[in-house]
């Protein structure tokens, strides 16, 4: 566990998910919880470090089954945004196993038997402010990268939990984004709003402003190219040459290329049938 601020610690040793936790006046603030089930009781024994007995509450950055798998094994009181209620109740096992997207890290191909995902105890709408400190902290919406996603913001130490939002050296997930709306929130994490911010990306730890300038730009393209797609005849069949398209603009591991290849098709394909499929219907009904 590394202290990045004052009373402010990221766990990049855990598969996954980069977790975070605030040493509160009023106790722990937990950001996500572990990827795997074996690693709860490491992570445990790291935050009674911190401070043993104290109040917990988890803060999850959206609803990807990556940062739930283990949210019951937390005992812990959940906030997440409202969406993630939906999200949970629609799930299907096709999705869940798509999310779940099995690598050298997992060797399920499967959710284990009788998972369920937990839902929060605790939802907010826009922001919710935690009055844990002398100094509130906000946790606020943010749903380009996904529907139900958050950054969690720390004035007074100036740093930013900012989920799925930057991710370095593999692809985005679309599956649940909104790419125009992402756009805009990179631009504002540019302004001078988060001048001197530490920002904790989700997939890599501590990123620098030059991440966030990238993921924009290749936004840009990704929503450009999308674009251009959907006014072909058969749009979705191109897909797959688009997320390989797309792949090469990354610096990523080579290990990894069925796999984010995968995870590119399949969140193109879904973000696609959200932003076009009624488009399409309605034009083909004025046909007919």
């Amino acid at each position: 566990m590394e202290e990045i601020a004052e009373n402010v610690f990221i766990e990049e040793g855990y598969p996954r998910v980069v977790l975070g936790v605030m040493r509160l006046e009023q106790g722990l603030l937990l950001v996500d919880s572990p990827f795997r089930h074996e690693d709860v009781p490491s992570w445990q024994f790291k935050l009674s470090q911190l401070g043993a007995g104290m109040e917990r509450l988890l803060v999850l950055l959206d609803a990807h089954v990556d940062r739930m798998m283990t949210i019951r094994a937390m005992e812990t009181n959940v906030l997440a945004h409202e969406n993630v209620i939906e999200i949970i109740r629609s799930r299907s096992t096709a999705s869940k196993n798509q999310d779940l997207e099995p690598g050298p890290d997992w060797t399920h191909t499967e959710f284990p038997a009788g998972f369920r995902c937990v839902k929060p105890q605790m939802t907010f709408t826009d922001e919710a402010l935690l009055h844990w400190d002398e100094n509130p902290i906000l946790v606020t919406h943010k749903p380009g990268a996904h529907s139900a996603g958050a950054w969690l913001i720390d004035e007074t130490r100036k740093v930013a939990f900012i989920g799925d939002s930057v991710l370095e050296a593999q692809p985005p997930f679309f599956a649940q984004a909104d790419i125009e709306t992402w756009i805009s929130e990179l631009n504002w994490l540019q302004s001078d709003r988060f001048h001197n911010f530490k920002l904790i990306s989700s997939r890599n730890g501590m990123i620098d402003f030059n991440s966030v300038s990238k993921m924009g730009e290749f936004l840009i393209e990704t929503k450009e190219l999308i674009n251009d797609l959907a006014s072909d005849y058969s749009p979705l069949e191109g897909i797959p040459e688009l997320a390989s398209q797309l792949l090469k603009k990354l610096d990523y591991d080579p290990q990894s290329h069925e796999r984010y290849v995968n995870r590119l098709t399949w969140g193109l394909e879904q973000y696609y049938l959200r932003k076009f499929a009624d488009q399409e219907l309605g034009t083909k009904g004025e046909e007919e």
